[in-house]
C-alpha cells in the first residue's frame, strides 16, 4: 500500500484548515474509510492491460476522488458558515430591532415629556431656524402654528416684540448669547404685567456647539407673592420701628433676630451685637425663675400680657417693664420665633410715686388748712386784746414795748398762718413786683441773731431786677434753706452762701415749662454733711 495526502500552497493556512476540518467529519461518519477503499484500495492481479494501465488510472481516480473530497469539505464547511452567519445575522437583526424599538419609545417619551413640560422650550440650530419647540412655549407668547411654522427665529423675535416691556435690552442680550457659549440667567417682564424666567445655554452635539436651547418659566405669582413679602416684612418692620415700646424677635433656640431702635435706646445694645446671640445678660438674676416661666409659656403657644417685671440695662440700671409675648409661625404653620413686647413704666412708677405723694400732701394739707384756721382764731383772740391794751397805755409805759412785740409776732404769725392755707389749697397766694435782694438781707439779719459764731454766713447779691412773686413764700423758702444749712453746721462749723445771679433760659435748657427769657437765680449752699441718701427722696 501506499500513503496519499493533500498539497495545499504553502502560506494557505485557512484552506488547510477547512480540509482538517472537512476530513475530521468524514472520518468521524464513517465516509473516509469508505471513499478510501473505493478509491485507493490495493489490487494483486497479474501483468493484464490493468496492471500496465492501472497506476495511471489510479493516478487520475485519486487526483478525482481528491478534489471529490476537497469538495465534500469546502462544502459542508461552507454551509456550516453559512448556517453561523445566518444565524449571527438574525441575532443581530433581532437587536437591531429592539434597539430601533427601544429608541422610538424613548424618543415617544422625551417628545411625551418635552410636551408635559410646563415650561416654554424652544430650541434653535446654529444658522438661525427653529428646531423643536413644545405647546407651552407657543401658549405663553401667544404664538400661532402659522408663525412656527416658518421656521424662522428672526421672525419670531419680531413677532413677540409687542408683548415684551423692554425690548432692546430683549434683543441686544438674544443677540450676545447666540454668539456665545454662555449659560444665561434673566428675568424678563411683559406688558401685560407677566413675568418670565429664561434659561438659555448651548446645544451640545458630538462634542461641538450646534445650537441653543432656550427655556421660558411663567413666575408671575412667585414674584408677585415674593414682592407682597417683601412689601409686608417692610411694612411689619416700620411697624416694629416706629413701636415706642422695645421689641425683641427670638428664634426657636432663644437668639435674637431683630431689636427695634427703641430697645437701642431703652436697654443700649444694637442689633449688629446681638443678632444671632443671646440676650440673657439683661435679665436680673432675681428674675430669671419667673422669666423662665414666662419662655416655657410662650413656647407652648400661649401669649402673655403685661407681666411686670425687671430689666437691666448695659450700663447696669434696673428698669421696671410690662412684658408681653407670643410666638409666631411661618406658613406651613410651624413655629418659627417669637416676639416679645417690653415696655418700660419707669416714669410710670414715677407718676404713681408723685401721685401717692400728692394725696398725701393733699391729706397734709387739708389737715394743716384745719388746723390754720384754729390757729388764726386764737391769733385774732391775741392780737385783739393787745391792740386794746395798746389803746389804753401810754407810750411811756414800759409795758407798751411789750405788747407792740406781741402784735409783730402776731403779724408774722399771720403771715405764716397765711402760707399753711395757701399750702392746703385753701388760700390763694398774692404774687407782686418783688426785689429779691431785700428779703435776702432781712433773712440774714434774722440769722445772724441766732447763727453759732463758728458759722460764717457769706452773699453774693448780682442782681436788683424786681420779679414778680409772693413775698411771705419766697421769704419763708430762704428762711428754710437757710435754717437747715446751719442746722447742718452746727457741730462742725462752716460757711453759708447765698447767690443772687441773672441768667437767660432758653426752651430745653432745663425741667419744666419755663419759657426762654431773663430770670433771677436764688442758690444756697453750705459746707455741711449734705442729706443722707435714704432720706433725699422725701425732701419735697
Amino acid at each position: 500500500p501506499r500513503n496519499y495526502g493533500f498539497a495545499v500552497k504553502e502560506g494557505n493556512k485557512e484552506l488547510l484548515s477547512r480540509l482538517n476540518e472537512g476530513l475530521t467529519i468524514i472520518k468521524q461518519t464513517g465516509q473516509f474509510q469508505k471513499i478510501y477503499e473505493k478509491w485507493f484500495g490495493v489490487y494483486t492481479t497479474g501483468h493484464s492491460w490493468f496492471e500496465q494501465y492501472g497506476k495511471y488510472l489510479v493516478a487520475v481516480s485519486s487526483m478525482i476522488g481528491l478534489c471529490l473530497l476537497v469538495t465534500l469539505v469546502w462544502s459542508i464547511t461552507l454551509k456550516r458558515q453559512i448556517r453561523l452567519r445566518t444565524r449571527n445575522l438574525k441575532q443581530e437583526l433581532e437587536e437591531r430591532k429592539k434597539a430601533e424599538k427601544r429608541l422610538q419609545e424613548r424618543e415617544s417619551l422625551l417628545r411625551a415629556t418635552f410636551e408635559a413640560s410646563h415650561d416654554g422650550i424652544l430650541v434653535v440650530s446654529a444658522d438661525g431656524s427653529i428646531t423643536q419647540y413644545n405647546s407651552r412655549f407657543c401658549e405663553m407668547w401667544n404664538i400661532e402654528e402659522k408663525m412656527m411654522s416658518t421656521r424662522d427665529a428672526s421672525a419670531l423675535m419680531e413677532y413677540v416684540r409687542p408683548q415684551v416691556a423692554d425690548y432692546p435690552e430683549f434683543r441686544s442680550r438674544i443677540k450676545t448669547l447666540i454668539s456665545s457659549s454662555e449659560r444665561s440667567h434673566e428675568i424678563i417682564r411683559l406688558k401685560d404685567g407677566r413675568v418670565l424666567e429664561r434659561e438659555s445655554y448651548p446645544l451640545i452635539e458630538n462634542e461641538q456647539e450646534t445650537g441653543r436651547v432656550w427655556n421660558f418659566q411663567d413666575i408671575t405669582d412667585r414674584t408677585l407673592y415674593a414682592e407682597n413679602m417683601k412689601r409686608n416684612e417692610d411694612r411689619f418692620r416700620i411697624a416694629l420701628e416706629a413701636n415706642p415700646d422695645s421689641i425683641v424677635l427670638y428664634d426657636m433656640k432663644g437668639n435674637v433676630t431683630f431689636l427695634n431702635q427703641a430697645f437701642t435706646n431703652t436697654f443700649g445694645w444694637t442689633l449688629e451685637e446681638r443678632i444671632g446671640k443671646k440676650l440673657d445678660d439683661f435679665v436680673p438674676k432675681e428674675n430669671w425663675e419667673e422669666t423662665r416661666q414666662m419662655v416655657l409659656q410662650v413656647l407652648a403657644g400661649k401669649s402673655i400680657t403685661g407681666v411686670e417685671t425687671y430689666r437691666l440695662t448695659r450700663d447696669g440700671r434696673k428698669l421696671p417693664v410690662l412684658v408681653s409675648g407670643s410666638i409666631f409661625r411661618d406658613r406651613q404653620g410651624n413655629p418659627e420665633g417669637s416676639i416679645i413686647n417690653l415696655k418700660d413704666i419707669s416714669e410710670n412708677k414715677q407718676l404713681q410715686s408723685e401721685l401717692q405723694q400728692a394725696q398725701k400732701m393733699e391729706a397734709i394739707g387739708t389737715l394743716a388748712g384745719g388746723i390754720a384756721h384754729d390757729f388764726n382764731n386764737i391769733l385774732a383772740a391775741i392780737s385783739g386784746n393787745a391792740e386794746l391794751g395798746l389803746y389804753k397805755m401810754d407810750a411811756s409805759n414800759s409795758v407798751y414795748g411789750y405788747l407792740k412785740g406781741i402784735m409783730k409776732a402776731c403779724q408774722r404769725a399771720k403771715d405764716l398762718v397765711q402760707q399753711i392755707l395757701s399750702f392746703s389749697r385753701q388760700e390763694k397766694s398774692e404774687t407782686k413786683v418783688i426785689q429779691p435782694g431785700l428779703i435776702i438781707k432781712d433773712v440774714i439779719r434774722l440769722l445772724r441773731a441766732t447763727t453759732p459764731a463758728n458759722i460764717n454766713i457769706r452773699t453774693n447779691l448780682n442782681s436788683d431786677k424786681f420779679i414778680m412773686a409772693d413775698p411771705v413764700q419766697i421769704h419763708q423758702i430762704l428762711m428754710n434753706l437757710c435754717s437747715n444749712a446751719v442746722y447742718a453746721m452746727q457741730e462742725t462749723g462752716g460757711e453759708l452762701v447765698i447767690d443772687l445771679d441773672e441768667v437767660v433760659i432758653r426752651e430745653g435748657m432745663v425741667p419744666g415749662n419755663l419759657k426762654s427769657g431773663f430770670y433771677v437765680t436764688l442758690c444756697v449752699s453750705d459746707t455741711g454733711h449734705g442729706i443722707a441718701p435714704e432720706i433725699r427722696d422725701r425732701i419735697f
